[in-house]
This record gives structure tokens, sequence and C-alpha cells, in this order.
């Protein structure tokens, strides 16, 4: 049989300078289409950190907004301590803190699209810090917009408002007393505090389950008698008004935030 040139089973140099350009020419295609993503949505990150920036002026505004409207509120003299819900009633200074804390950490981020070792920790903290608050601030906002369209039957509601009530009553009575001077109501629940005036109360006319929700007003000047009207059906239109705008903020501010976060990582995982 004829004999195959050795030199045909050899691998030319020009061969190999061939498959070396192929694969070098492959990573290139794959480095570029990598870059072009991680361009892709490092722009979309951007955008989305100009809009949590606005987000965070919206909450600081709707929050100075709460400020201004509870300041005077009758209902911020109650006893909200210890309250898982207390927040709803500092909402205006929660939601300053929030919005500003959003501005902050949207800047953080566009300074950590860039590459280097301080980007990296610049990066590192952003994306610890921003979970933390798009969580609370999703949270926040859940809590606020239950309150607000829950109703003002909603048995949860009802039973928060109604301990906040006797609380108040048992360790500050005068404070029960204003609200109620405010909003021209007496007790918590419609005629529940009929025939229980601070006169009867001195006297001891009065119930044991009335004494826990009609406080003893006799130190205030005397007022009319609203002993039909409870105040908790004035109070809680009077702070859903001022919770939900809040609520709906706090919402659409955690929903850009965490879209931008999520942006990030995609950016920083394909640059």
């Amino acid at each position: 049989p004829a004999s195959i040139p050795s030199s045909s089973l050899t691998p030319s140099r020009t061969m190999g300078r061939g498959a070396a350009r192929d694969a070098e020419s492959a990573y290139g295609d794959t480095a570029a289409r990598s870059n072009k993503l991680g361009g892709f949505f490092g722009s979309l990150h951007i955008l989305f950190a100009v809009l949590t920036i606005a987000a965070g002026v919206a909450l600081i505004a709707t929050g100075s907004w709460a400020i201004a409207n509870q300041k005077d509120a009758g209902y911020g003299t109650l006893d909200w301590q210890g309250s898982y819900l207390a927040a709803s009633v500092y909402l205006g200074i929660v939601a300053v803190v929030v919005g500003a804390s959003l501005i902050f950490l949207a800047i953080i981020g566009m300074l950590a699209i860039g590459q280097g070792c301080c980007s990296l920790i610049s990066a590192i903290i952003y994306v610890l810090a921003m979970i933390v608050l798009v969580v609370a601030t999703a949270f926040a906002a859940a809590v606020l917009l239950t309150l607000a369209e829950g109703g003002i039957e909603r048995g949860d509601t009802r039973t928060f408002f109604n301990d906040v009530w006797t609380e108040t009553v048992a360790e500050f009575p005068l404070s029960a007393c204003e609200v109620e001077r405010e909003f021209q109501c007496r007790g918590f629940s419609n005629n529940q505090c009929e025939g229980c005036d601070s006169a009867a109360i001195v006297a001891g006319n009065c119930e044991a389950s009335q004494l826990r929700a009609c406080p003893d007003c006799t130190s205030l000047p005397s007022a009319d008698d609203f002993t039909s009207k409870g105040c908790y059906d004035l109070i809680y239109p009077s702070l859903q008004r001022v919770v939900r705008p809040v609520g709906i903020t706090a919402a659409i501010a955690a929903g850009i935030s965490g879209l931008g976060l999520i942006f990030f990582l995609f950016a920083r995982c394909c640059a």
C-alpha cells in the first residue's frame, strides 16, 4: 500500500495559529456579549436609581405632609407605645427617614456600578443595605395599607384601636379626655359610656366595663354630653386619610428600589 507522508499527519504551525485565532475570536464574542448585557443592565440600574431618588423625594414630601397634618391631631396623644402599628402614628418621621435613606443608597449604587476595589466594597454595602431597606419599606407599606384599606369594621383594626384606647384611659386618662373633646365623642364605641360621665365615675355609678373605656375628665373644663358617639368611628377616618397616601408612596418606592437592586446585581454579574 502507498505510504502516507508523515507531514500530512503533523499539524502545521499555520493550522495551530488558525485554531488559536478561532478560540480567541469565540472568547472575544462571548466577552463582547457579556459586556453588552452588563451595559444594558447597568443602564437599567441607572434609570431605576434615578427613579429611586425620585421616590425618596416623594416619600420625604409625603412624610412632611403627614407630619404637618398629624402635628395637631388629637389621636397623637393616645398611648401607642408597645404596638406593632405604633409606627403608623409617627409615619411622617418614618417616611422622611426612609426617603432620605433611599436617596443616599441610590447614589451609592450608581457609584458602585464602576469597577475596582473600592467599587466592590461599595457594591457589597449597597446590596446589603438596600435589601434591608427594601424589605423594611415593603413591610411598612403593607402595614399602612392594611390599616388604611382594611375598613373601619375590620376585626384586627378595631381590636388594635380598642387596646390603645383602654391603655390610654388606664394610664393617661386626661389624654383620652383631650381626644374626646376634640372629636366630640365619649368612650371607644357608640353608647358605651351612656350614663357614665365624669360625675358618675366619681360617684361610683359606672360599670366595670365602662370604667375601662370612659376616662374621668373631672379636672378638665366641662363639655357637652357626647356619650352617644364613640371615638373610634371618628378617629379611624382621620388617621386613614393620612396613612393611605404614605402607604401607597412607600409601596411604589419599595417596588422601584427592588427592581433597581435586581438590575444592579445583573449588571455586576455580566460586567
